[in-house]
């Protein structure tokens, strides 16, 4: 039996095999459109490390990786996103291996104090693509290696967040109801009355219900259980399966649809191309695809300015792709585009603030990058400046057929 002895800065170390087991924490924030990681400084030194400690006996890591993070940081109210990964090195004595699992969770409290007793360990918030030196290098190579994974954990998190408390706000909008997108989409997607259609991000549910004004056989699949909970009491008769599930790995086989549509949404998808290989996959050939989302100005100044703005009213947003950049995705991966059209409409800024439910830190911050903003941008966006303040909402319809 391998026995264990408390060893260097309270990992684990046992016997046989030569290791010590410990759990650290990669705690993330959200900060405007930024995101930001917690590091700790370690006495005098300009480098900075992630706090980590030992697995006590009946702990487990996540367990073990909470509870040091608030002893050497004072950061408590921590969300889980998931595990990390693992890294293994030698311990500062260079005498035995140590082997640490991190585990990722987004803070969204108020930036700790100094830890009362732990003067030593002072807490910094770093942007996660501006990392500084840090002591042990394995450390900084663990986020970098796992940017671009942390970036989509936070942006599912706010997902599923942002939809779950605004549920119902969605299923009052009378644009996301009936507008002349869905219109156009349904009308160019032909479906028949024996057609197995699938609605990806179906939210609450008004793209699926339209469908099956003519498709039998509809299934709306939503990330956000709160959101499918408004769609299933807007359809009491039970018409449309309605099941939770990841546009990035759909719960399906290939080949299953004769139709995919996703309306409205796919800004929020963290791995956009690889959400529409998704739905491609379970799209039978020669069926047909239909997608609409949100667009900014094609100009590389007010598409950054829009951008911008987005990120900065819901920390959902991922990236929305320029209606050209759709058109060459969906062509790229095998589709042959049938129908391609962009849908404009004012809106004004407190309509776009009050459905996605923005707080008033973030409405100040959209009120200070578009002050800051070049006239030209602002253009672009549709922004003249006159009250109410409104901007050009523009979402892109495209439909085809798999090859």
């Amino acid at each position: 039996m391998t026995r264990g002895i408390v060893g260097r800065r309270g990992c684990l170390r046992t016997i046989l095999p030569a290791e010590w087991s410990c759990g650290g924490g990669v705690v993330v924030r959200v900060e405007g459109d930024r995101i930001l990681v917690a590091l700790q400084r370690e006495g005098p030194r300009r480098a900075y490390t992630l706090p980590k400690g030992h697995v006590e006996d009946g702990e487990s890591v996540e367990d073990a990786a909470r509870r040091e993070t608030a002893e050497e940081t004072g950061l408590r109210d921590l969300a889980l996103l998931g595990p990390l990964g693992m890294r293994e090195r030698l311990d500062f004595a260079r005498t035995s291996w140590k082997r640490t699992h991190y585990v990722l969770f987004l803070d969204a409290g108020e930036i700790a104090p100094a830890v009362p007793g732990r003067a030593e360990f002072a807490l910094e918030w770093f942007p996660i693509d501006a990392l500084p030196e840090m002591f042990w290098p394995e450390q900084r190579e663990l986020i970098e290696a796992h940017r671009e994974h942390i970036r989509a954990a936070v942006t599912r998190h706010g997902v599923r967040r942002q939809f779950s408390r605004r549920a119902g706000a969605y299923a009052r909008s009378t644009s996301h109801a009936h507008d002349r997108d869905l219109d156009l989409l349904i009308g160019h997607l032909r479906l028949q009355h024996d057609d197995r259609v699938l609605d990806v991000a179906t939210g609450t549910g008004f793209t699926a219900f339209t469908a099956a004004e003519i498709a039998r056989r509809v299934v709306g699949l939503d990330l956000t259980l709160g959101m499918l909970l408004e769609a299933r009491r807007l359809d009491p008769a039970g018409a449309i399966q309605w099941v939770v599930g990841d546009a990035g790995a759909i719960p399906f086989g290939d080949g299953t649809f004769d139709a995919v549509t996703v309306r409205r949404a796919p800004h929020h998808f963290p791995y956009l191309e690889s959400a529409v290989r998704e739905m491609l996959r379970v799209l039978r050939s020669g069926g047909r695809i239909g997608i609409i989302d949100q667009v900014p100005p094609d100009k590389e100044t007010g598409r950054a300015l829009m951008e911008r703005l987005e990120k900065l009213r819901d920390q959902a947003h991922a990236e929305a792709y320029t209606a050209a950049r759709w058109r060459a995705l969906v062509e790229r991966l095998g589709v042959v585009v049938s129908f391609s059209d962009v849908v404009e409409r004012t809106m004004t800024f407190e309509a776009w603030f009050g459905l996605a439910g923005t707080d008033s830190s973030r409405r100040r911050a959209v009120a200070d990058a578009l002050a800051s903003a070049p006239v030209q941008a602002r253009v672009e966006i549709g922004d003249d400046g006159s009250e109410p303040r409104s901007f050009t909402k523009r979402w892109v319809v495209l439909v085809g057929e798999k090859r």
